[in-house]
């Protein structure tokens, strides 16, 4: 027989124990069909039931309990809600007993840890004063202190009813720009993942803030507000000082990016002339020493572009005298990090957040042949790299060699594939089988190209490098007083968008041709035998 049939067969028996238990036909009702939706729940899950009758009897019963059991609480929730006010403008403000126990709830929910484990203790888990002053190792004086003022601090609020409780949560979304060794469960990058602990940074942001002025203006619980900053004072992405806490990384917004970008296409229409002739030195010299040769016009024009761009800003980083990658601190689980800025944004704006990245990998092949991987992504759109937060360098790197190389690769990393044909490092051809757009040369030739790159970035700081400073100077982050920043980029951000400020002009120019939202990927693969 069917399990469901054979479950039905028990329903007028259901029904009478139900009726015996609840003492009502209403009760019954709903106490039998919470009973059969349970088991039927408990089939679909691949559930095991040998004996329908005691096993339907069972579920029935613990039915009932937890029936008792939200009756007891919502009837715990009006005594306080009787301890707390029974005057004639609370009453009129709530309306009925189950919207001031719905109100009560909500605010037991906003009141500090010291207050709403006592209260909920005693009220909602009907623990005794003795028993709340063992769980929580304190004197039952004290357990009756915080009752007292407990009860106090849910009154006011709901007498209040304060706005902020009322309010939708709107979110902001904060990402963030990071650089160096992450932690073993890839801190910081996974502590924020959720709209709470980004909208909790954003907060305490401008100024120190409690732990309670955040839940109420962000409109959430205290108890998820406590476990938030917790978790970001232990993760070293919030400070505290006192009874307050506070961000200690700067935060920018769509407004101040508006700005950079307008300062760097400025200073580019300024300098344009004078650069394109230490760009084009480069290019001449690469192709008299017979460098590059893989790349197109197009290409290396892109390539000279990014590297000197980039090469610029490790200059500037020796010139002021800013923090180095060997000298990030050390950071919980095995981490060496820091956070250069936030980006607080409600949408995305393509026109703000074009990109360039650059990835560096090395590993060390089967044959003891030292693999340098650069790939550089030019994005005069949103870019895809920045989706691509799956994609993990020394794996990005192994892959890309062995499939330049035509050789085996771990089938593992099949799931880069995708994104990197996206990207246009790799491209799929008529056979389905998959080819690499990444030339590969000797570590002689990229030390040649090196020291090319290193002239031209010096001969672009003795032509402009007064104009450069000036741009940075006028343009660093300005953030709050309390906040110690340990990165260089909130200096140099002005910096950093040069590089794709550069590659607009020269297609307004006429000397590269681009397309709008594509991606622009650039990369070499540098053999060095061991």
């Amino acid at each position: 027989m069917d399990l469901v049939q054979e479950m039905l067969k028990y329903s007028d028996l259901l029904h009478k124990k139900a009726f015996q238990l609840s003492g009502n036909e209403a009760d019954a009702d709903d106490l039998v069909q919470e009973t059969y939706l349970s088991a039927l729940i408990a089939i679909n899950k691949g559930a095991d039931i040998q004996y329908v009758k005691p096993y339907l009897l069972g579920v029935m019963k613990k039915k009932h309990v937890d029936f008792y059991r939200r009756q007891y609480a919502e009837k715990n929730l009006n005594d306080i809600s009787l301890s707390v006010d029974n005057s004639e403008s609370y009453i009129t403000n709530m309306g009925s007993k189950a919207d001031v126990a719905t109100a009560i709830r909500r605010e037991l929910a906003y009141l500090p840890k010291m207050y709403r484990e006592v209260m909920v203790q005693y009220y909602i888990e009907r623990k005794s004063l003795e028993e709340i002053a063992v769980n929580l190792n304190i004197s039952c004086s004290a357990v009756k202190t915080r009752l007292d003022r407990g009860r106090d601090k849910v009154k006011e609020r709901v007498i209040k009813m304060e706005p902020f409780a009322m309010n939708s949560f709107n979110p902001d979304h904060l990402k963030l720009f990071i650089d160096g060794k992450y932690g073993l469960n890839n801190e910081p990058e996974n502590i924020i993942n959720s709209l709470i602990d980004q909208n909790v940074l954003i907060m305490a942001y401008e100024k120190p803030i409690s732990v309670k002025a955040i839940s109420e203006q962000l409109g959430i619980p205290m108890v998820f507000a406590e476990e938030s900053v917790d978790k970001m004072v232990k993760s070293e992405l919030m400070k505290s000082v006192g009874s307050k806490v506070f961000t200690n990384f700067p935060i920018i917004d769509d407004n101040f990016m508006l700005k950079i970008k307008n300062v760097q296409k400025e200073y580019v229409d300024d300098t344009f002339d004078e650069a394109k002739l230490v760009f084009q030195g480069f290019v001449d010299e690469c192709r008299k020493q017979g460098l590059l040769t893989k790349y197109n016009d197009y290409q290396i024009y892109l390539y000279t572009l990014t590297t000197i761009s980039s090469g610029v800003i490790y200059k500037l980083i020796d010139v002021l005298k800013l923090l180095k990658t060997t000298e990030y601190p050390d950071r919980p689980n095995t981490g060496k990090w820091i956070i250069n800025f936030g980006y607080k944004r409600n949408s995305i704006d393509k026109e703000i957040i074009k990109s360039h990245h650059f990835l560096h990998s090395r590993f060390v092949t089967n044959d003891n042949y030292e693999v340098l991987l650069e790939l550089r992504e030019t994005s005069l759109s949103v870019s895809s790299w920045c989706t691509s937060n799956n994609m993990n360098s020394f794996d990005v790197a192994e892959l890309l060699y062995y499939i330049s190389k035509d050789e085996k690769y771990d089938r593992l990393r099949l799931y880069l594939i995708p994104d990197l044909i996206k990207l246009g490092f790799l491209y799929r051809c008529d056979d389905d089988n998959v080819k690499s757009n990444i030339p590969i040369i000797s570590h002689t030739e990229h030390e040649k190209i090196t020291e090319i790159i290193n002239k031209y970035v010096q001969m672009y700081m003795d032509v402009l490098g007064d104009k450069l400073l000036d741009m940075v100077r006028n343009n660093t982050i300005k953030y709050p007083r309390q906040i110690s920043p340990v990165s260089f980029k909130p200096q140099l951000i002005s910096v950093h968008g040069i590089t794709l400020a550069y590659v607009q002009k020269a297609a307004d120019a006429g000397i590269i041709e681009i397309e709008e939202d594509t991606n622009f990927p650039l990369g070499l693969i540098i053999e060095k035998k061991v």
